[in-house]
C-alpha cells in the first residue's frame, strides 16, 4: 500500500530513521512509504537495516533530510567476544567506506557531547581513541606512508561550559584547516529501551544535536559548514513518556494523560550505561581509524 499524502500527526520522539519509519507505517497502517526504501540484512552478531530517504515526500514523512541512514543494531553487546566486535567493526567500516567514497584526502572527526555526563560521552570518548595523523604529515612527513588521509579531531565541548555554540566552533576550526569532510560523533534517542547502547546510527546528511531530546542545537550539515557531514551516534537515552506508554500498554491502560505532566522533558537511561558506551566507543573508534 502506497501513502499518497504525507501529514504525519505526531512529533517523533526518536532520532532514529528506521524508527521513525515503523512509526509511521503503524500510524497510517501502511506497508510501503512513498519516497523511502528500506532493506535489511542480519547475522548472528548484528543486524542492519538502510533507510533511504529518496525525494521530498519521504522526507516530509520521517522528518529526515534527503540521503541515506545506516543502522546497525548489535546482538548482546555486553557479552560480546574479541571476534565478534571485529566482526561488527568491519562491517560498520566498510559502511563508513561506502559513505565516504574515494575522493577525500583530509578528514576531520568531530565528538560531541560532555564527557561529564555518562549518556553524553561518547562523542568525546570517541574522539580520544581517533589516529590522528595532520601534525605528523605536516612537520614529520617522512614518517607517513605515502597517500595517508590527514587526520584531525576535535571536542567543542558544550554550550553550558563554553558559552559558545558547537557550530560557531566547528565552523571556525573547518575555516582554518578546510577539511575534505566531516564526521560528527554525537549521543542519539531512542524509542526504545532495548537500543540504547545497542545500535549505532550513521546517516550521510548532518546531524541536528539535541533534536531527540526537545533541545535542539544549531544544525550541522553541508549547507552550515560548506562541507559534507558523515553523522554517527548511538541512542543513550529514551523519553520517560515513551516508557511509560510501554508500561501502561502491557497493564491494557490506553491512556496516559494522567501521567504525562509527570514525565515531560524527562529522559531515561539504563544502569549499564558505563558498560555500553565503553563497547560503542570501541566499535566506533576502530571502524573511523579502519575506515580513514
Amino acid at each position: 500500500m502506497r501513502s499518497n499524502k504525507i501529514n504525519i500527526k505526531n512529533k517523533y520522539i526518536t532520532d532514529m530513521a528506521d524508527e521513525r519509519v515503523d512509526e509511521y507505517k503503524k500510524t497510517y497502517n501502511l506497508s510501503y512509504i512513498d519516497g523511502i526504501k528500506v532493506e535489511s540484512t542480519s547475522n548472528k552478531t548484528h543486524n542492519i537495516t538502510t533507510v533511504e530517504v529518496l525525494d521530498a515526500n519521504g522526507k516530509k514523512a520521517l522528518g529526515k533530510d534527503i540521503g541515506k541512514y545506516i543502522t546497525l543494531e548489535v546482538k548482546n553487546v555486553l557479552t560480546l567476544e574479541d571476534n565478534e566486535i571485529e566482526d561488527i567493526t568491519q562491517t560498520l567500516s566498510r559502511a563508513l567506506v561506502g559513505l565516504i567514497g574515494n575522493t577525500v584526502n583530509k578528514v576531520m572527526v568531530v565528538g560531541l557531547g560532555n564527557e561529564m555526563v555518562t549518556a553524553d560521552s561518547l562523542g568525546p570518548k570517541v574522539i580520544k581513541n581517533i589516529n590522528v595523523t595532520r601534525h605528523v604529515i605536516k612537520y614529520m612527513k617522512e614518517l607517513v606512508e605515502p597517500g595517508t588521509r590527514e587526520i584531525t579531531a576535535l571536542t567543542p565541548g558544550v554550550l553550558g561550559t563554553t558559552g559558545i555554540e558547537t557550530e560557531e566552533i566547528i565552523e571556525g576550526v573547518v575555516e582554518k584547516i578546510k577539511p575534505d569532510l566531516i564526521i560528527v560523533i554525537d549521543s542519539l534517542a531512542s524509542q526504545s529501551i532495548t537500543r540504547i547502547g545497542t545500535t549505532i546510527q550513521m546517516g550521510n546528511t548532518g546531524i541536528t544535536p539535541g533534536a531527540g531530546v526537545g533541545n535542539r542545537r544549531k544544525v550541522l550539515n553541508e549547507s552550515t559548514l560548506k562541507v559534507p557531514v558523515i553523522a554517527i551516534g548511538v541512542p543513550t537515552v529514551v523519553n520517560a513518556e515513551i516508557l511509560l506508554k510501554e508500561m501502561l500498554d502491557k497493564l491494557n491502560i490506553s491512556s496516559v494523560r494522567k501521567n504525562k505532566k509527570l514525565c515531560n522533558n524527562m529522559v531515561v537511561t539504563p544502569k549499564e550505561i558505563d558498560s555500553l558506551i565503553t563497547k560503542m566507543t570501541r566499535i566506533i573508534s576502530d571502524s573511523i581509524n579502519a575506515a580513514i
